[in-house]
């Protein structure tokens, strides 16, 4: 990262120097300031999350609440803060509001109005980690919701999560378990933490190798440690090596990330020197030539990249329907396991969250990305194979970027559609107005037979609508984001490539007027010799 901050800084100069541009690289370096890798902590409630990160701190004072309930539980974002400490209450409209941190221990919040809280600590132990951040997430029996946004708000800048389970209580529950699946999807590291291991009994060892077992179950192939913590004998120094760990491999993935973008501004700044010394000796009629060349080869290649963003928008249409279908057909899976929830009067909502998020996520990693990777390989192929004379278009996409950003932000944006629009409650309320109808009139096989038929009539043609409808939408949304950079990237370079020309131009006229000027002083020079002359010869 440090090296990365030294290029982009020492290429503002030379920018400077030839007066181009260095909006990116500002806004590349603010983000760099800002950029974290988050570790999110999750778990049920009590399970000792609070009291964890409290331990990790070391402050004589307990900073977070281990008294929370669901009505006020909100993902809590700890990060180091080389100078002043404060608290960012961060609510649901993108309101903020900044307190000290003493104000901030005697808060109470809403997590209907509040969206997160991000804690800024001048702290001995977050000093050592200072590219990571530590979230304190809600407990997962708050609902489905607390489960979609661990996903959605912090997978795509995680590295790893901790879950913990206390030692007393080692039980894998189907809302963390679900969970797991969900991470498992997306090959995310699990960390295992066994807190308040000072509460530990005879039969630990038994039971932890039957929590690990049934992680296996989960997890698969996905690899997880375990580490234990609590207030006394083990403190949290197990946690503390696994998240300095995590904090040498953010630099590295940190760097990565952004060297994309400097290199990306290297280019830019490389096309427009080579550009502007290969043009140093041409004529006004060769520069005008080698700007006609520049325009039309621009042209060619632009309507190259239209032709091959038409080809994916043109197999995006088969390619939603396919994968809106195989989600329902999932649904239908499961069709059995709903039913008895109807008829058990339990709420489905969570358990169809679940299997469209699950089935979303596949569909499209295995459907949607290989089109996007296909895409996005031969837009940079072209680009960068295209060369005018010296001028050429250097062109750098984070293929894995994308592809992470587009898995996660098309099904949290489905999902969220699918939860909002789908009118799930009347349908259930329909279904139970049924059974109580028939409740003394027929068999309970005959009450389970019309719900199935009310399913196929209602339910699954409305989850085929509104999954088809804000998958378009999702879908689209990141195709154009995506056209929208590789766009941005051509211009970039062009107009470098235009303003060198154009730099030599004015030189060059500025060289030729320099010679006029010079020419005019000369005669007028002359003149005066003659003058001076005659008045000796007179």
């Amino acid at each position: 990262m440090e090296h990365t901050f030294q290029v982009l800084n020492a290429l503002k100069e030379i920018n400077q120097t030839y007066t181009l541009s260095n909006e990116k690289i500002d806004q590349t370096l603010a983000e760099m300031q800002t950029a974290k890798i988050c570790i999110p902590v999750i778990g049920k409630f009590s399970t000792g999350k609070s009291a964890l990160i409290n331990t990790l701190l070391g402050y004589s004072r307990k900073l977070l609440r281990e008294d929370i309930t669901p009505e006020t539980a909100v993902p809590t974002e700890i990060v180091y803060s080389p100078d002043e400490e404060w608290a960012e209450v961060v609510r649901n409209d993108q309101s903020t509001e900044s307190i000290e941190i003493p104000a901030y221990r005697d808060l109470s919040v809403d997590a209907n109005t509040v969206q997160y809280i991000r804690l800024h600590l001048k702290n001995s132990f977050l000093e050592k980690i200072p590219d990571v951040m530590i979230v304190d997430m809600p407990g997962f029996e708050s609902g489905f919701e607390v489960h979609n946004r661990a996903i959605d708000q912090y997978l795509p800048r995680s590295l790893a999560y901790i879950l913990t389970f206390p030692a007393d209580d080692m039980i894998l529950r189907s809302s963390i378990g679900n969970i797991l699946k969900e991470l498992c999807l997306h090959d995310m590291p699990i960390c295992v933490v066994i807190t308040k291991y000072d509460k530990h009994n005879d039969e630990f060892d038994a039971t932890l190798q039957n929590l690990k077992g049934n992680l296996a179950r989960y997890l698969g192939n996905q690899p997880f440690s375990v580490r234990r913590a609590d207030i006394d004998s083990y403190g949290a120094e197990e946690v503390k090596e696994f998240l300095e760990q995590i904090q040498q491999q953010s630099q590295q993935i940190l760097a990565k990330k952004f060297c994309t973008s400097a290199m990306s501004a290297l280019d830019t700044t490389e096309q427009y020197l080579r550009t502007a010394l290969s043009s140093q000796n041409l004529t006004e009629s060769e520069l005008a030539e080698q700007e006609e060349t520049l325009r039309q080869q621009m042209n060619e290649l632009g309507t190259r990249v239209s032709s091959n963003q038409k080809e994916l928008n043109d197999q995006l249409d088969d390619c939603i329907d396919l994968i809106c279908a195989n989600v329902v057909d999932n649904v239908r899976k499961e069709e059995n396991t709903l039913i008895v929830m109807v008829l058990n009067r339990q709420d489905i909502n969570e358990r169809l969250n679940l299997i469209v998020r699950e089935s979303l996520t596949r569909e499209v990693q295995q459907r949607l990305l290989p089109k996007i990777e296909s895409y996005v390989k031969k837009i940079t192929h072209q680009l960068n194979g295209n060369h005018f004379g010296d001028i050429n278009i250097s062109f750098h996409m984070d293929l894995e970027e994308i592809k992470k950003n587009v898995v996660s932000t098309v099904v949290a944006g489905v999902a969220v559609a699918f939860l909002m629009s789908l009118p799930l409650g009347a349908i259930i309320a329909g279904a139970l107005t049924l059974i109580n109808k028939l409740a003394g009139e027929k068999k309970r096989e005959e009450q389970k037979n019309q719900i199935r038929q009310d399913f196929a009539q209602d339910l699954y043609p409305k989850i085929l609508k509104t999954v088809r409808a804000s998958l378009k939408t999702e879908v689209s949304r990141q195709i154009y984001a995506i056209e929208q950079s590789i766009n941005e990237e051509i211009t970039t370079q062009t107009n470098a490539l235009q303003q060198a020309l154009e730099d030599v131009r004015c030189k060059q006229q500025e060289e030729n007027q320099k010679k006029v000027d010079n020419c005019m002083q000369l005669n007028s020079d002359l003149q005066k010799i003659s003058q001076l002359r005659a008045e000796l010869e007179a």
